[in-house]
């Protein structure tokens, strides 16, 4: 008898440990991108360019190079005011690094690198 109900209170415990637990990493997902894209958008305003890579925006000083978004180019070290931000998080959600591009019709754009995995509210978190 003694089994059953700690059966019966870990089936409903549980699922709401994990869910609060996930709950927590895209709170922290969604506060990490905004973070992130905040720094890549001070960096592209001062520097009319976009990093190379998300690294450069944590750097205490100017990057040799930075994106136009077609091709990687000398930036001038006039125009950088950085560090941008105080490091570059890695994704809560995979523990990989962010999924970056800093080239084509993507340039400048941050998402999670969890591929393939969904939030709790089903859509994907690289849509975020």
């Amino acid at each position: 008898m003694v089994l059953v109900v700690l059966a019966v209170i870990v089936a409903i415990v549980l699922p709401k440990f994990v869910q609060s637990s996930t709950r927590s990493k895209e709170s922290a997902l969604r506060n990490d991108l905004r973070q992130l894209r905040e720094a890549i958008n001070r960096f592209q305003n001062d520097t009319s360019r976009f990093p190379v890579q998300l690294n450069d925006l944590a750097e205490l000083s100017a990057p040799p190079t930075c994106s136009t978004g077609s091709a990687v180019m000398p930036l001038d070290p006039s125009s950088w005011h950085g560090p941008y931000i105080g490091e570059v998080p890695d994704d809560p959600i995979s523990g990989l690094p962010f999924a970056y591009s800093s080239n084509g019709a993507g340039a400048g754009r941050v998402t999670s690198s969890a591929v393939g995995r969904r939030a709790l509210d089903g859509t994907p978190y690289t849509t975020w």
